[in-house]
């Protein structure tokens, strides 16, 4: 008994440093901590998986109980509630905009007509392009952002939808588009008044540049940062995230894309703080969009296990400012993607 709870024990500190390695994540920044920094950096994917091991946490604690590990106990139940706090309010909280006490069926009649945006990342790999675009309409949202596009997404995406998506804005990593290319594309039903999208470079690479449209009086950007790991994704991730939040714009904000992080991240918390903008997930839940084991895991077990489990990480996000209110959001799967794309509807 005591060699078991010695491997409790040992088990629970070593799930504390991996946690407390997820919040060391947010002091890596190449300027500040140097060759740290890419240790640090790859803390951000202990951040990740915050959820998961709280899952695991919890359901030790039961365990534990039986076998009278009374510290143990104490360790799991705090590093549960740590984990597992910030679902409480994506689960039980009233969405951005709204009081407990709101009616949401008369918000729509009693404001003007809201706003439906689509995020979706359609892997540029995806040979299924009709299909996405069938998605697109039956969906029907007002504006659509689309990332990892390269010419031949692009193109097919202005002739099939142009119809209804008559505005559209777009930027490549390689400038000129091509099929070599991997970007991002904005259509939207109303007109655009201008289109933002920087070169970005880092190591004298050419990075998936953001792209903004203003619009009646609001800013949309689509972005799709780097996903963690190496030194040179961190400096990538760090400049398109701070380019991003020193734009200079006023009114209403959406800011939605493939940011490659849950919102667990130290460095997507930053991000946050330095923009003032919000989680437009509150009140719907944690809303996963992308399984770590596509293919791997059979959809009938999947959909049994997202009832209670959810499987997978919610790293694809739409941000609002203070002054938009969140009518709906949910999550639509993407024909041959790994994602799914997030649906906001959004009163203004």
């Amino acid at each position: 008994m005591r060699f078991l709870g010695a491997m409790a024990g040992m088990a629970l500190l070593g799930a504390w440093a991996f946690l407390l390695w997820g919040e060391a994540a947010w002091f890596a920044d190449p300027e500040r901590t140097g060759s740290l920094a890419e240790f640090l950096s790859l803390g951000e994917i202990a951040a990740q998986v915050r959820v998961p091991v709280g899952q695991v946490m919890a359901m030790t604690i039961p365990f534990l109980l039986l076998l009278r590990f009374k510290k143990c106990v104490w360790g799991a139940s705090i590093a549960t509630a740590y984990c597992l706090h910030p679902l409480f309010a994506l689960n039980f909280g009233s969405p951005l905009g709204h009081s407990p006490s709101d009616t949401y069926g008369l918000s729509y009649a009693t404001v003007s007509p809201p706003v439906t945006y689509m995020a979706a990342n359609v892997l540029v790999s995806n040979k299924r392009k009709d299909e996405v675009f069938a998605m697109i309409r039956s969906e029907d949202p007002d504006v659509v952002g689309l990332s990892e596009v390269n010419k031949a997404w692009r193109d097919a995406a202005i002739e099939s939808l142009g119809d209804i998506y008559p505005y559209h804005g777009s930027g490549s990593n390689v400038g000129e588009w091509t099929d070599r290319a991997c970007g991002g594309m904005l259509l939207s039903k109303y007109h655009i008044d201008s289109v933002y999208s920087p070169e970005l470079v880092i190591d004298g690479a050419r990075l998936r540049p953001f792209v903004e449209v203003a619009m009646g009086g609001s800013t949309v950007t689509l972005l799709h940062t780097e996903r963690p790991g190496r030194a040179w994704r961190l400096r990538a991730r760090l400049s398109l995230l701070e380019q991003v939040a020193d734009r200079d714009v006023s009114g209403p904000r959406v800011v939605m894309g493939d940011f490659n992080t849950t919102t667990s991240s130290p460095l997507l918390k930053r991000f946050l703080s330095a923009t003032g903008l919000l989680d437009s997930r509150m009140g719907f839940g944690r809303q996963p969009t992308w399984n770590h084991f596509p293919g791997q895991v059979p959809v009938a077990i999947s959909n049994s296990l997202s009832k209670v489990w959810k499987p997978g990480f919610a790293i694809d996000h739409v941000f609002v400012s203070e002054e938009l209110s969140v009518l709906e959001r949910r999550t639509v799967p993407i024909p041959g993607s790994d994602h799914l794309a997030v649906l906001v509807t959004l009163k203004f």
